[in-house]
Parts: structure tokens; C-alpha cells; sequence
């Protein structure tokens, strides 16, 4: 081919300079074959002249792309003589693995009546004769079904694909897996939401690749769960069998879906097994049109996702099956992968012993006489199929009155029409299945406590647990023997006449338990005492009036909150420490407690107990009364013997005081003394002038002997400074006054005085050297809108803590050691609260303490009426 740039004028010059201008095509000839298997394209070299040694090079190579063409061809046309080898060989195992759910019905009528007969010793009757022969007929008709699945998996058919609600034929599916699962120890979940459309695919074959996959999941977990998951994505249906179990390695999964093949070495609950089951998976899933992949971790578990194509445009026409939807149903195959399932594990015969028990105890029933006179239980028996209902009413029909009827609908009306003693019923039936018909019986009040004894073809444990869940009182496989369905009957009405005796027995027992809660809430409710329980948390779960009374003080809810929200001051205190000790040691705990708080004082004992269930009890008593009784006898006994101590004293001082104060008077006459020495005397003078006045208030400290008379605060704070200026100018103690002008105030002058001596003398005591003392007067008013004079002493000194200043105006509570007597701020507080004055202390220690207090212009409101008159 010449003039290659005129036809594509954009080739690539490739390791040229420039591009090629001719081109040569010649045939892949294949050995043995007279059409070619394609065209070797070459662009020429520019640079070399197209010569016979340069054809022949072009044609090896042409020669050698055909055989390799050849070789693929074989090997592909090999593959498929194996695979369709392996199709023959898989369809004839499958043959002989499953038995469908249909033959259990057919199976009943059949069985039943012959193990009638034999148990008998008589022949059957015709009637039972000729319901075994149309069951007969009936079980060849699903046998040749079963056969037309085998042609199917060996190519002689074809599958038979149907519009499917998918989700709901997998929830079945997956449901017979269940008792094994849970007999396992472990758990089965089921996530089938319904698809957006249905999925055409053949059930049968969808069964088995179903079972197949909970199969290998249930001998491969021993721990955890299995779950079955579908979802609809990308125009696919994803349905996914997940486990927990032992995982497969990488090394294994390359060949997981190889026929014959089995994982060596690993951790199974049973090591039998074809090794085909995979392989049949994924046949059947290509059938579909489909692919299955699969997702594994030593130690972690498997996930095995098939992903089925929506709509039928990849499906053969010609297999497609129109008209009204079947209903969705599990097929006979499963319960030969649950009896194999159950055979893996532990306690297989001791069930089957305990099985045997009961049967034995069943075939030892009454005879079906009954007395004439007594009226027969009604039973409401429903089945679509004629032939059941026949043989259960000829069963039951002597010992009870039984109704048949053909659908769920009918026998709910029936049901609701007149309450019958038991119900009977077929899972699956037309217009109304058997949940359906027991969901709407136990939501009617009428019927809610109607035994239900649902039949089913569905076999397995885990369908008798759905039964039962779903709220039936007994379930019963197909097939099944008489005496065991009489045995079944009669046991679930003799459970309904106790259950009855036991609701009316309960009924009376609840009116007393009623009646006894009644008198203790009521005894609780009146009792004067606080009464609380709390939970583990320590959350308020009860609360009685007394209790409530407290709790409103706070002006905060408390049901239903923790104590330590509630009150955030208890933690790390008594309280804390003694409720968790009740609560975590379980043992009763009894205390007092003291609270300080708004310029009040509250005691309260405590008595906790644990509680019978979990959390504690409470009960609070308030004591303040009886304990600020107690405290008043203790300050009466206290006064009098501080006024005792302070006469003793001041007799034992001012005797020698007298004498020294006539030495001085004669030293001071003596005009011989001058200079510092009269100095010296008048210091000793002004000295003892002022032990004269500290003896003269240790006598006064609990008499009155004055009127109240109009007092400058300033000027009598004065007075105390003065005496204490020696003591503030020797420890070089800086004095600042921050007086404003002031009105003068109605009071006990000595009173006042004594208490500002006592809190400047406190300060003093608490400074050290250098330190600094404010003492400030000025006009205020207080929250009841009272005018008075505010009165500050504060300083720089050491200090109090938190447990000090809770009991700081108690009697004979100092922080001066053996130094001080401990009653000065007790009797300060004393006169103050006479005054109609307020007192109040904000002290950190190593900081300082301020003292404020308020006297209003007239304190004899009140306390010195008595005094006055």
C-alpha cells in the first residue's frame, strides 16, 4: 500500500524521523485452515528498500501469531469439553442431595393412615384408601418434577425462570437455618427488604445455592453470627451469606469454586462433604446469568455475594414463565441440609431420646371416649387442602367438636363469631396464610387468649420458633403422627384451663398486693420523716411529702436527678463517702450531719439502707430543732460557767489592781519624781487604766446594766483604737480608717463597744508584724430596706478555714490555741443579734478575714422593748 500519508495524513513517525509512506498487508493463515484468522498490518521502513528478505521476515512473523492463535483456540475448546464434562458429573450428585417441602404434605395423608392401621391392627378404610392413592399421585407428580431439575443441571432442559419477590423467598429460605443456627450458639440475622421488582429466577435452583452457602457458613462459625443480606444496585440483586467463623486463606480462595475441592487442615464442625457444593453454586448462579465472588479473612469469616441482573432481557425467552405470580415458599431440599446441619452438632441423640419420651408418653393417651354428657371443646380447623381436613376431623372428630374450613379468612370469622376453645391451623393457605390468621387473633380482645397450634410443611426447629414468636402456643410438622396431634391438643387445652385458674388466682393475689401497696404508700406518704430511694447512679426514684418538704427549700425538681447534680457541695464529704458505702458495701449507714448556708444552720440524721433490688433507701430526719435546744441548754451551762470563770477572775485582779493603783497614785503625789521617770508613771497609769476596763468587761459580758443611749460608731471605734495604738506602733502595724460621716446609732454603747474591741483584738491577734489593719464606717442600707450604719474590720493576716468559719460564733471555738477563751465572737453574736444587727465573715486562709456588720439607726425595735417600758 502506497501513499499512506495521503490516506492517514497523522501516523506516528515511531523511532523514525519521520513517518512511513507505505505499508504491507498480508494473511494469518492458520495450518489446516482455508479462511484466514486475520490481516498482519506492517508499516515499512523509509530508510530500507521492501526486498524478498524482507518479506519472508514479515511472514514468520505472521506465521508465528497464527499458531499462537491456534494454541488459545485449543485450549478454549478444551476448557469447554471439561466444563461440560463437569456439568454431567454435578447434575448427577444433585440428583440424589435434596427432598423438596411438597412431598411432606402428600407424605402426611400417606403415612398417616397407614400408621393408623397398624397401630389398629385393621386394615384401612376405603375412604383412607382412596386419599392415599390421590396423595400417591400427587408424590409421583413432584417426584417427576425433581427428575426435570436433574435434566436441567445435565443440559437436557432448561431452567424455568419465574418473577420472584426475591427477598421474601430468601427470608424463607434462610429461616430454616435458624434452629440449627441457634442450637449452634450462635445468631442468625435476616436483612431482606423488599426489592424494588421482582428477580426472575428458578427457585428450586436458587434454593440450593442458598442452602448451599448457610451450610458452609454454619460448619465453619463457632462463634458470632451468620447473617443473609440482599440489596438492589447498579440494575443487580446483591444477596450476600456473611459469617464470623474461621475464614479460608488467599491460597485456598483461588480454588474455592472448583469441583471436588475441599479446604485441608482447617477448623470445621465436620470434615464430610462431595466438594461440589460451591461449584453447583456457581453453576447455577451463571445459569441465572449471574456471578458470585467471595471475600475471606483467617480468623474474621467469609462473605459470599451473588449479584443476580434485574428484568429477563439476559434470560432465554423461551424459559420465562408469565402469569400470576406462585407463592413464595422454601422447597423440600432444605431440610436435608438442616438434618445434616443438626448432625454436626453436640446432643443430637439425647434430643432424639427426649423425642421418643414423648411420643411414648403420648401413645399412652385415653381412649376417645368421652362422656355423652359433657359438652365437647370446639376446635376451628383450618387447611385449603381437602384431604387434611378430612383426616384431622376424622382424628378429633370423636373427642372434639372440630370446624373445618378451607381459608384464614374464614376461620378468623369464624373464630370471632363464637370464641372456640382451640384453633388449628395450615401455615400456608390462600386469601389469609396462618400468621396472617394468628396475627389478627391475637390482636382481637375476644380471641387474644386462644391456644394456636399451627401446622406447616416448613420442617425445622427454627420454623417452630418463628410460630412461636410470632405468638402461636404450639407448632406441628408435616408430617406428623396422630397420637402425636392429639397428644398436641390436648395438652394446649389442659394448659388453657390452668392458665384460666391462674389469671383468676392472679387476679385476687393482685387486689391483695393492691391493697397492701395501698397502706405502705400511705404510711410512707403521712410518716415524718423524709423517705428516698435511689437507683444505682444514685438518681431520686422516690420521694415522700416530708421529703418533698426539704426538696422545695432547694426550688429545684429532684425526681428523676442525681444527688450530686443536685447538690455538688456534698461530694468529698461525710455524705458522699457514707452513700456510697451503703450502696457499694451494701450495708446500713447512720449519721448526723451539719449544713450551713444563707445565714441559717440545719441539722439532719441520716439513716440509708440498701435496697432490696438495687440502689438505697433514705431516711432524713430534721434536727435542728431538738439540736438548737440542746445547744441552748449547752449555752446556758456555758454562760454560767464563763460568768463564773470572768467573776473569778476579775476578783482575782482588781485586788491586786486596787493596791497597785493607790502606789501609783502616792508615786505620782511625790514631787521628788520628775523628768522620765514621771514620764514612766504616766505610761503605767494609762496601762493600768486599761486592765481596769478589760476586768470591768470580763464582769460585763452577760449583764446589762445601761439604757441604750445615741452612739457614734466612729467615735466609739476610736475609743478601742486607742487603747490598742501601743500594740499597733510597737509591731509597726499599718492603720488605715476609712470613715464617712455618719449618723449615730441607738444602742448599748458598752455592748458595742465589747464588740468591736473583741473583733479589732482579733485582728490584731491574727496579724503579724508589718501587717495592715482597715477598720471603715459609713452610712448603708440592708435588703429589708432598713437604714444603719456598716461597720468593717479587715486584715492581712493568717486567715481561717472553711471548717472554722462554719462554727466561728459557736462557744469556746478559737484559733489562738490556749491563748484565748473562745467566747468572745459566741458573745459578740449574742449582743448583735439583741441589736437587730447582722454580722457576716469572708476569711482564706494565709489571705485575710473581713468582718461586716450592719446595726440599723434604731435597734431597740424589738429586742429592748422590755428593757424600755
Amino acid at each position: 500500500m502506497e501513499n499512506l500519508l495521503e490516506q492517514f495524513p497523522d501516523l506516528p513517525p515511531g523511532s523514525w524521523d519521520r513517518p512511513p509512506f507505505r505499508a504491507r498487508l498480508g494473511p494469518i493463515t492458520r495450518q489446516g485452515q482455508e479462511k484466514p484468522a486475520g490481516v498482519f498490518i506492517t508499516a515499512l521502513n523509509p530508510y530500507r528498500e521492501f526486498d524478498s528478505f524482507y518479506g519472508e521476515f514479515l511472514d514468520l512473523v505472521a506465521g508465528q501469531i497464527a499458531a499462537s492463535i491456534t494454541n488459545a483456540q485449543a485450549y478454549e475448546e478444551e476448557r469447554k469439553r471439561a466444563e461440560s464434562l463437569a456439568a454431567l458429573d454435578r447434575a448427577k450428585t444433585t440428583f440424589f442431595s435434596n427432598v423438596s417441602h411438597e412431598l411432606r404434605t402428600p407424605l402426611t395423608l400417606i403415612l398417616g393412615p397407614i400408621e393408623d392401621a397398624l397401630t389398629a391392627r385393621t386394615p384401612p378404610s376405603l375412604e383412607s384408601v382412596e386419599m392415599m392413592q390421590r396423595n400417591a399421585q400427587r408424590l409421583l407428580k413432584l417426584v417427576n418434577g425433581l427428575l426435570d431439575f436433574v435434566r436441567i443441571e445435565v443440559g437436557r432442559a432448561h431452567a424455568t425462570f419465574e418473577a420472584t419477590d426475591l427477598s421474601l423467598l430468601t427470608a424463607n429460605i434462610a429461616s430454616v437455618f435458624r434452629s440449627a443456627v441457634e442450637r449452634a450458639g450462635l445468631k442468625l440475622i435476616v436483612e431482606c427488604p423488599p426489592l424494588p421488582e421482582p428477580v426472575y429466577v428458578d427457585r428450586e435452583m436458587w434454593e440450593k445455592i442458598e442452602l448451599n452457602l448457610l451450610s458452609n457458613a454454619l460448619k465453619s462459625t463457632f462463634e458470632g453470627e451468620i447473617r443473609v443480606a440482599i440489596t438492589a444496585t447498579g440494575g443487580k440483586a446483591l444477596v450476600s451469606v456473611s459469617d464470623t467463623g474461621t475464614g479460608i486463606s488467599d491460597s485456598d480462595l483461588a480454588h474455592l469454586f472448583e469441583r471436588f475441592q475441599r479446604i485441608e487442615g482447617a477448623r470445621r464442625r465436620s470434615h464430610e462433604g462431595s466438594g461440589i457444593g460451591l461449584a453447583l453454586v456457581r453453576e447455577l448462579v451463571e445459569m441465572h446469568g449471574g456471578g458470585i465472588q467471595v471475600e475471606s479473612a483467617l480468623g474474621h469469616g467469609t462473605t459470599f455475594t451473588v449479584a443476580l441482573p434485574l428484568g429477563q432481557q439476559h434470560l432465554p425467552q423461551n424459559q420465562l414463565v408469565s402469569g400470576t405470580p406462585k407463592p413464595v415458599a422454601a422447597q423440600g431440599s432444605a431440610m436435608a441440609f438442616v438434618q445434616e446441619a443438626l448432625g454436626w452438632l453436640p446432643r443430637q441423640d439425647q434430643l432424639a431420646q427426649l423425642n421418643g419420651a414423648v411420643a411414648h408418653e403420648a401413645s399412652g393417651l385415653p381412649s376417645a371416649a368421652v362422656d355423652a354428657a359433657e359438652q365437647k371443646p370446639v376446635i376451628v380447623f383450618a387447611d385449603d387442602n381437602a384431604d387434611m381436613r378430612e383426616y384431622v376431623i376424622g382424628l378429633l372428630g370423636l373427642r372434639y367438636r372440630v370446624i373445618p374450613l378451607g381459608t384464614g379468612k374464614l376461620a378468623l370469622e369464624e373464630a370471632t363469631r363464637r370464641r372456640p376453645d382451640l384453633v388449628l391451623t395450615d401455615v400456608m393457605m390462600p386469601d389469609m396464610d396462618g400468621f396472617a390468621l394468628l396475627e389478627a387473633l391475637r390482636q382481637s380482645p375476644a380471641t387474644r387468649t386462644v391456644p394456636v397450634i399451627m401446622l406447616s410443611a416448613r420442617a425445622g426447629e427454627e420454623a417452630s420458633i418463628d410460630g412461636l414468636e410470632a405468638g402461636a402456643d404450639d407448632y406441628l410438622t408435616k408430617p406428623f403422627s396422630a397420637r402425636e396431634l392429639i397428644a398436641r391438643v390436648e395438652a394446649q387445652l389442659k394448659m388453657a384451663r390452668l392458665r384460666q385458674e391462674a389469671l383468676e388466682q392472679e387476679a385476687a393475689l393482685t387486689r391483695e398486693i393492691n391493697k397492701a401497696r395501698q397502706f405502705a404508700w400511705e404510711a410512707l406518704e403521712y410518716m415524718p420523716e423524709a423517705f428516698c430511694t435511689f437507683d444505682r447512679e444514685f438518681h431520686v426514684t422516690y420521694m415522700n411529702r416530708a421529703a418533698m418538704a426539704i426538696a422545695e427549700r432547694s426550688g429545684m425538681p429532684h425526681l428523676g436527678e442525681s444527688i450530686w447534680e443536685l447538690y455538688p457541695s456534698l461530694i468529698g464529704t461525710v455524705v458522699e463517702a457514707n452513700f456510697r458505702k451503703a450502696m457499694d458495701e451494701r450495708v446500713p449507714v447512720e449519721f448526723d450531719q451539719y449544713f450551713h448556708g444563707d445565714g441559717a444552720e440545719f441539722w439532719f440524721k441520716f439513716l440509708i439502707y440498701p435496697q432490696p433490688g438495687e440502689g438505697i433507701i433514705l431516711y432524713l430526719r430534721d434536727t435542728t430543732s431538738t439540736q438548737r435546744t440542746e445547744q441552748a441548754l449547752r449555752g446556758s451551762e456555758q454562760l454560767a460557767t464563763a460568768g463564773r470563770l470572768a467573776a473569778s477572775i476579775a476578783h482575782e485582779i482588781n485586788n491586786p489592781l486596787e493596791a497597785v493603783t493607790n502606789l501609783l497614785f502616792l508615786a505620782k503625789m511625790d514631787e521628788t519624781v520628775a523628768g522620765n521617770t514621771r514620764s514612766l508613771l504616766d505610761v503605767a497609769d494609762r496601762e493600768l487604766q486599761r486592765l481596769s476596763h478589760i476586768a470591768a468587761r470580763s464582769l460585763k459580758f452577760y449583764r446589762q446594766r445601761t439604757a441604750p443611749t445615741p452612739t457614734s460608731l466612729e467615735e466609739l471605734i476610736e475609743s478601742v483604737l486607742f487603747f490598742n495604738e501601743p500594740d499597733l506602733k510597737s509591731r509597726n502595724i499599718q492603720l488605715e480608717r476609712r470613715h464617712r460621716q455618719a449618723r449615730p446609732v441607738l444602742c448599748l454603747p458598752g455592748e458595742i463597744q465589747q464588740v468591736m474591741t473583741n473583733l479589732i483584738s482579733n485582728a490584731l491577734d491574727a496579724l503579724p508584724t508589718k501587717g495592715r489593719l482597715i477598720v471603715a464606717v459609713r452610712p448603708a442600707t440592708d435588703r429589708a430596706g432598713r437604714d444603719g450604719i456598716s461597720v468593717t474590720v479587715a486584715d492581712s493576716g493568717q486567715g481561717m478555714s472553711k471548717a472554722t468559719l462554719d462554727r466561728l460564733f459557736h462557744p469556746f471555738v478559737t484559733t489562738k490555741g490556749e491563748a484565748g477563751t473562745g467566747l468572745g465572737l459566741w458573745v459578740s453574736k449574742g449582743i448583735l443579734d439583741k441589736h437587730q444587727a447582722k454580722i457576716s465573715v469572708r476569711s482564706k486562709v494565709g489571705t485575710g478575714t473581713v468582718f461586716r456588720l450592719f446595726l440599723p439607726l434604731d435597734t431597740t425595735v424589738g429586742s429592748f422593748a422590755p428593757l424600755i417600758n
